[in-house]
């Protein structure tokens, strides 16, 4: 009976671990606009944005090389962000319940 309570227990903070998961809102980091920046800095930048939010936020966020290759090769339009159909396909393209769009600048 001992392994049975164990069994039903692990299985119950397994579940419980699954809809915590499931519940948690994915966002993803889209480049808009780069301005002097390559594309490898771009996903570099990204990515660590993914992660700080990832961390500082409850959310399951996603930016970089993974949300590039998701979109479109040459890239969202400048006024992606502005146009519900376009943000709708990143939104489907990502898996992503919420968008971050940004602007990247290198101005040195």
């Amino acid at each position: 009976m001992i392994v049975t309570l164990r069994s039903i227990f692990a299985a119950s903070i397994l579940l419980a671990s699954n809809i915590a998961a499931a519940d948690r809102i994915k966002v993803a980091v889209v480049p808009g606009v780069a301005v002097n920046l390559d594309a490898a800095r771009v996903d570099a930048l990204s990515q660590d944005l993914a992660e700080g939010l990832a961390s500082a936020l409850d959310v399951d966020a996603v930016g970089g090389l993974e949300v590039r290759r998701q979109l479109p090769a040459d890239g969202v339009p400048p006024d992606c962000a502005t146009n519900p159909s376009c943000t709708a396909d990143v939104a489907k393209r990502t898996g992503a319940q919420q968008l971050l769009f940004v602007v990247m600048v290198d101005s040195g």
